[in-house]
């Protein structure tokens, strides 16, 4: 018999875990992303001696037309989250019912006024899970803000709005259904993804180790992939 979030997510492509990770992990989480953010910087603009490398230590800009940010900082393929992905990959197949393979995580510190247009996920993330690490709203009067993830799907077309409080998580097909979000109004929110994919193909994203970025070898040179 298929729990209730099973059945939700059969009949709709998405549900809501209000608990994916505990508190401490979450508070734990939230520090490492601020910490990892402040240390990169450091880094970059020292880089001179610091041996900083965009691909390891995480980096400011991408090729990424749907995202709408300037100094928003993101890192692919992290340990951290990519042992996440690792942990609750069997979580994700028991809510979806499907084989699935982890492909690889992402997460990025989003800043005031940054937005994600409209847009469909590639093929690696077939199933995704978009956790609330935490933010600081503490600029707002409202202090019960939550920033929405907006899906669009056959059962509602104009846009629904999904609100995620820190430590809840959405799991949803991101390769079907278009998923935008308007502009944050707070100071900061990490936010970290975790996609999967049916296709044993995509595992780990053609990386030969989960918690390392997405490079290739040509001609003896290193040379990165920006495909997020």
């Amino acid at each position: 018999m298929m729990t209730d979030k099973q059945k939700y997510f059969k009949e709709n492509d998405y549900v809501v875990v209000e608990d994916l990770i505990t508190e401490e992990t979450r508070k734990l989480m939230y520090e490492y992303c601020k910490t990892q953010a402040l240390v990169s910087n450091w880094r970059f603009q020292n880089k001179s001696f610091s041996g900083y490398d965009g691909d390891w230590d995480g980096k400011w800009n991408e090729d990424n037309a749907a995202f709408k940010g300037k100094q928003t900082f993101m890192k692919y393929g992290d340990m951290l989250t990519d042992s996440l992905m690792l942990l609750c990959h069997s979580y994700v197949e028991e809510i979806t019912g499907l084989i699935l393979h982890p492909t690889y995580s992402f997460w990025r510190l989003y800043e005031k006024d940054d937005s994600m247009g409209s847009h469909r996920d590639r093929p690696g993330c077939e199933i995704s899970v978009s956790l609330n690490i935490g933010c600081d709203i503490s600029n707002l009067k409202d202090k019960e803000y939550c920033w929405p993830i907006y899906l669009r799907g056959t059962k509602h077309p104009d846009g629904l709005p999904i609100l995620l409080k820190p430590g809840a998580a959405l799991i949803y097909k991101g390769i079907k259904n278009d998923h935008w979000r308007d502009h944050f109004k707070g100071l900061n929110q990490a936010q970290t993804f975790l996609h999967y994919s049916t296709n044993e193909k995509e595992f780990l994203d053609g990386r030969p180790l989960s918690g390392m970025p997405k490079i290739q070898i040509k001609y003896g040179k290193r040379v990165p992939i920006m495909d997020y």
